[in-house]
């Protein structure tokens, strides 16, 4: 047995839409894995359990759904089913044991939460908006200078920063070369640029495949000192201290401490584990 959880499969859905038939499927399901993965009951119906309900990029809440995750990696990794959530296919054991049968056997991909990108993305205002669906067509692209900040809306840095955001992008308004855009880290994981703490920021110069991070406190000096030298100039990172920690970092500890122990009514689908999870 293990002593930390690392595995979980988490079950979300309303109580006052769903009834205790869903509690009997997942309890079930749960049996044959009982010590190396938690079965976890999520209500949608609960106001604070929204933000689990984000870390998975669950939003409809009209239909029963599951996640799988895996807490041993950063970031970590997650696993949806491919059932098509819209349709009416009802949830079965079968298929919820199937499912955690073939994470374990490496037959499934993780996934990574992502938004629709809105169709005015690039004419909201002088800063574009990139969701993970269109962020690496746009900041990839070799033919312009593109400084992408990640940030989160309970960020009380991003908040600060984006007046200055806006004014650098104002600044190259009239220029067809730069691209100054944003991405809601919070709606959007993007392990691939390793954004481990919010604001970060990414450059990408022109006519190179170079990924570049800028890690000093912004001003609108450093920010057009970058752009303007394609990246040549860009300020060195600061030496790293013992025992920092970024935001998202301690955001993701929460969010796997409440995704382990939320409830509703203390109801949970595998009493046996209560005194485990701590």
């Amino acid at each position: 047995t293990q002593s930390t959880w690392e595995h979980h499969l988490v079950a979300m859905y309303s109580s006052s839409i769903h009834s205790s038939h869903l509690n009997e499927i997942f309890s079930s399901s749960a049996i044959p894995f009982r010590g190396k993965t938690l079965f976890v009951y999520v209500d949608t119906d609960v106001e604070d359990n929204k933000k689990i309900r984000n870390f998975f990029g669950v939003w409809n809440t009209s239909k029963p759904t599951y996640r799988f995750v895996n807490l041993t990696n950063v970031p970590p990794k997650k696993y949806a089913p491919l059932i098509d959530e819209s349709s009416d296919m009802p949830l079965n054991t079968d298929t919820i044991m199937e499912f955690v049968k073939n994470i374990y056997a490496g037959k499934m991909k993780p996934y990574w939460n992502q938004q629709a990108t809105p169709i005015d993305w690039d004419t909201q205002g002088p800063v574009k908006i990139l969701t993970r669906q269109n962020l690496f067509k746009v900041a990839e692209d070799k033919a312009k200078k593109v400084f992408v900040e990640f940030y989160a809306p309970w960020c009380s840095h991003c908040k600060k920063m984006e007046p200055l955001w806006k004014e650098l992008a104002e600044a190259y308004s009239g220029d067809d070369d730069v691209i100054i855009a944003k991405v809601d880290g919070s709606l959007n994981e993007v392990p691939e640029y390793q954004v481990v703490s919010y604001p970060s920021f990414k450059f990408f110069p022109k006519d190179s495949d170079k990924i570049l991070s800028f890690k000093v406190k912004p001003t609108i000096e450093l920010l057009k000192q970058t752009i303007d030298s394609n990246g040549a100039d860009i300020p060195p990172a600061p030496p790293k201290q013992e025992g920092d920690e970024s935001e998202l970092l301690e955001a993701a500890k929460k969010s796997r401490k409440r995704s382990v122990t939320m409830r509703t009514k203390g109801d949970d689908l595998d009493d046996d584990d209560k005194e485990k999870e701590e």
